[in-house]
């Protein structure tokens, strides 16, 4: 397969999810789903791009056959490799912490739930996990959190009006301890408590109702990170979560959905999550929020942003797209006041002596934090929203037909994109910035998007879990032999 040089890597990265979600569905190779002829011609950076945004290297790897991935151009088997194994790492990493965790439980007496994607990890799933998000009952919030600094973890973020400050052990990853799943901190009903399971594959750890689960997901992606609403990789956990509902479940998680305030980012997450689990997915209802993440990636990473700052901006660059109100969420987050020590020792250290000056000087922090992020989303956010836009106007070919240029557009037109990386990628100026958004922007104009949502025809098929809705356990195609 002969790689292709000339599209940018935000129309391949586009094409590249088209065909990974016709994967789960089994999609047969028609002129609306990518073939893997059609994704061999991308380029190796434009992989780097989906795995960095969509988070699924492991689920390809387990559904791909090696006969086929060695097709690849050499390029390309050495991106999926690498992304695998960065994957895998973060997961086996997790799954021993969750281990200890789970000892520590045992020997402290205390109940400890597991939430988000530690769920489907523990029953022997692996998949790509940022951090582990625990759950206890507030008056056991003290204690598992000085167990798990006896085992060596230190502070390391912020707490919020529901989780302690994180903590993290060398080589592992970071811990959250929640004490309640509601973003104001309301104490969880006392039948939620009651009705906590044991976690499958983990003894002494526990999970949340079924419906209590796929409820939190769809709040921590439509509300928390809604720039995250359609990754992959999550829509692989929501799919785990309504596999393990009975139908009874799924009607009353509809019925809060309906009910909620982000009700139809909520129906359309629920949605699709279901027809995943069905393995009948036909149309990607979030092609729009996967090209801005795209189009974020392209222009900050060759910046080598720090994370907490590239979080701030996402998190702003969506606000922008998204409205006032959300754009007063996050502002709210932003000023909101926290009890716990900052993370910052030398902050730290002069909020215990003079306790005013060192919370004006972690509140002059993050302002300086949020000033540097609105310079960089406010463009990037304009950037986006063309991007969107021209989805939604353009009246292109197929993303199938990727050799193919846009009608009319001459060849001068076809803009080749590059993006430094490692090493290579020195510290951009200003005048660097905006080279890198006009190269996107002219990118984004001249690539070939479907202007329709991108539709699979798909054959009746096991789900991508290998379990039906009301089963509550089930083997996993996402284990693979490289993990």
């Amino acid at each position: 397969m002969k790689q292709e040089q000339t599209r940018p890597d935000t129309a391949q990265a586009l094409e590249l999810r088209a065909w990974m979600l016709g994967l789960l569905s089994r999609g047969v190779a028609t002129k609306d789903v990518p073939t893997l002829s059609d994704v061999g011609r991308c380029s190796a950076a434009a992989w780097a791009l989906f795995f960095e945004a969509e988070a699924c290297a492991l689920e390809i790897d387990a559904r791909l056959p090696a006969a086929e991935r060695s097709a690849f151009p050499i390029e390309i088997q050495a991106t999926l490799t690498a992304a695998v194994q960065h994957e895998l790492k973060r997961a086996l990493a997790a799954r021993g912490q969750l281990k200890a965790i789970a000892k520590l439980a045992r020997q402290a007496s205390i109940p400890v739930a597991v939430l988000k994607g530690g769920v489907p990890l523990a029953k022997g799933k692996n998949l790509h996990l940022l951090d582990i998000d625990l759950l206890v009952p507030p008056e056991h919030g003290e204690a598992l959190t000085s167990a798990l600094e006896s085992a060596g973890y230190q502070t390391a973020g912020w707490s919020s009006p529901r989780h302690l400050a994180a903590r993290v052990v060398e080589g592992g990853l970071r811990v959250e301890i929640h004490t309640s799943t509601h973003r104001d901190g309301t104490p969880l009903d006392v039948s939620v408590w009651d009705r906590l399971a044991p976690l499958e594959g983990e003894l002494g750890l526990w999970r949340l109702p079924p419906e209590e689960h796929l409820w939190h997901l769809l709040v921590h992606l439509t509300v928390d990170h809604p720039y995250r609403a359609g990754r992959i990789r999550d829509l692989l956990v929501l799919a785990d979560a309504v596999g393990a509902c009975s139908q009874d479940d799924l009607a009353k998680v509809e019925r809060r959905c309906n009910e909620s305030a982000r009700r139809k980012e909520a129906v359309a997450l629920l949605a699709t999550s279901r027809r995943l689990q069905r393995g009948e997915l036909r149309e990607d209802d979030f092609v729009e929020i996967a090209l801005a993440n795209y189009t974020i990636l392209t222009v900050t990473r060759p910046l080598r942003l720090p994370s907490a700052l590239y979080e701030t901006v996402l998190k702003w660059t969506f606000a922008f797209l998204a409205g006032p109100e959300a754009r007063r969420e996050v502002w709210s987050d932003t000023v909101s006041t926290t009890l716990a020590p900052s993370p910052n020792r030398i902050v730290a250290a002069v909020e215990r002596r003079f306790p005013r000056i060192g919370r004006g000087s972690r509140m002059s922090l993050r302002l300086f934090r949020l000033a540097l992020a609105l310079a960089l989303a406010v463009p990037i956010a304009a950037l986006a929203r063309f991007s969107m836009d021209e989805v939604k106007s353009a009246r292109l070919p197929s993303l199938s037909g990727s050799s193919q240029r846009r009608a009319g557009t001459p060849p001068t037109q076809e803009v080749k994109t590059s993006r430094p990386s490692g090493s290579q990628a020195g510290s951009p100026s200003l005048p660097g910035l905006f080279v890198s958004c006009t190269n996107a922007c002219v990118a984004i104009r001249y690539s070939q998007i479907s202007a329709s949502p991108l539709r699979f025809e798909t054959k009746a098929t096991s789900p991508p879990f290998g379990c039906q809705a009301g089963s509550t356990s089930a083997s996993s195609p996402m284990i693979s032999s490289a993990g």
